[in-house]
């Protein structure tokens, strides 16, 4: 509930240096670009690896012509337009708002931060580089639709300028479960394709702008499961797929305490029945290792799995997940992918305290374990018996995927 040490009063004087150095920066290293503007159908912003560029190029494929914007030289791409840092910045816009960004802006903010006791040239600063990266970007190319994968970049500035410059429509998809304290506030777009028809619920809470929200499915769960070779993985009869730094998620005193309570919960069930085979899976980019995680684990039989492996390079956790008995989580996507497409997945939550991700909803209580005896009495009951009824209203939770780039082309051209 604090903001960042840098909003601090006393820190007025460097951050205003950092504004005035940045500015000289960006105009030293801008250019004048003479090339005649781009015109393509579709814009994909923020590709930040060559891995993600594979993944919207199979979107690509479903529009007559595209443009990725990245910092990075993304190989065999001559569709890729590169702006990294700052540099190449277009001169002729920047020389126009010299006198405003130099003298008018500094002496404004420094005079509004000492009226308001706070540092405001973060802020300012980080506005303004967001303005001249997206009036140089869009000055070069332009598109009919505007995409990228994570909602919690979204961004106001970008949509008005992405539509100053000739575009029609900004989206995103929902790649993750929404949580309250850090990736669903201010989500600013004209479209978002949701994973389900209930999966975006929890936004009513925040502060997001979305025109419309159109259920499509999984784009990830569409490349890396359906339109993946399947790689055979270790089968188990228990597998908990955890997410990434769970502890940077942490919106209140019982977050923290009630993950551990999980893992707790696995390696009492380890305890009392050895004979299971057991997994805890972290994503296959995982480099944070919890302490505490890591205590409790290795002081049991439950096999911990992070980072990259064999199966993981072309299907993630997926193949792990559905070869599985039973799938458990505390908050990873892949709960509401497996349970759209018919694998049960439950989702660990002592005392159904877990609000940040799950929102308190009612849909999705029912895969909700609130207490270890239900835990226990619930994974048996799964474990031993084979036949399992189907999941009622899976398509709340996530839509069947095979299709999920069909369905953002044919909606985007509706619109």
């Amino acid at each position: 509930g604090q903001f960042d040490r840098v909003f601090k009063f006393y820190n007025i004087p460097f951050s205003s240096v950092i504004y005035v150095v940045s500015l000289i920066f960006i105009y030293l290293f801008s250019k004048k670009n003479d090339l005649p503007k781009e015109k393509v159908e579709i814009i994909f912003d923020e590709i930040t690896s060559s891995e993600q560029q594979q993944r919207m190029l199979k979107l690509a494929q479903e529009f007559k012509s595209f443009k990725t914007i990245s910092d990075k030289k993304l190989d065999g791409s001559k569709n890729n337009f590169i702006f990294y840092k700052y540099i190449g910045t277009n001169k002729i816009l920047f020389k126009k708002k010299c006198f405003s960004l130099f003298f008018y802006n500094f002496f404004l903010v420094h005079k509004l931060s000492l009226l308001e006791k706070t540092n405001l040239f973060p802020l300012v600063t980080t506005l303004i580089k967001r303005i001249l990266k997206y009036e140089t970007i869009f000055s070069y190319i332009s598109g009919k639709y505007l995409i990228q994968e994570r909602p919690y970049a979204t961004s106001a500035i970008k949509n008005f300028l992405f539509k100053k410059y000739g575009g029609n429509k900004s989206c995103c998809t929902q790649r993750i479960l929404f949580h309250l304290g850090s990736t669903s506030f201010y989500i600013n777009t004209d479209i978002l394709f949701s994973l389900g028809r209930k999966s975006h619920s929890g936004l009513k809470l925040t502060g997001s702008k979305i025109r419309k929200i159109i259920p499509a499915g999984s784009y990830v769960f569409f490349l890396k499961w359906f339109k993946t070779k399947k790689r055979n993985t270790q089968k188990f009869d228990l597998i908990y797929l955890s997410g990434n730094n769970t502890p940077s998620f942490s919106i209140d005193d019982k977050y923290i305490k009630n993950y551990y309570e999980t893992l707790n919960w696995l390696k009492r069930f380890n305890n009392e029945y050895p004979f299971y085979k057991i997994a805890f899976k972290h994503h296959e980019n995982n480099y944070f290792h919890d302490i505490k995680e890591l205590n409790i684990l290795n002081t049991s039989n439950i096999k911990r799995i992070s980072g990259p492996t064999k199966p993981g390079e072309k299907n993630y956790s997926y193949g792990y997940a559905i070869n599985s008995t039973v799938r458990l989580t505390w908050c990873s996507t892949m709960g509401y992918e497996l349970l759209g497409h018919n694998f049960k997945c439950y989702f660990l939550d002592p005392n159904h305290e877990n609000i940040g991700f799950l929102h308190d909803e009612k849909y999705n209580k029912k895969f909700r374990i609130k207490d270890y005896h239900d835990f226990k009495k619930i994974v048996l009951n799964d474990l031993n018996n084979k036949k399992t009824k189907s999941i009622i209203n899976p398509h709340d939770f996530c839509l069947k995927s095979q299709n999920v780039s069909k369905i953002i082309s044919k909606n985007l051209r509706k619109i």
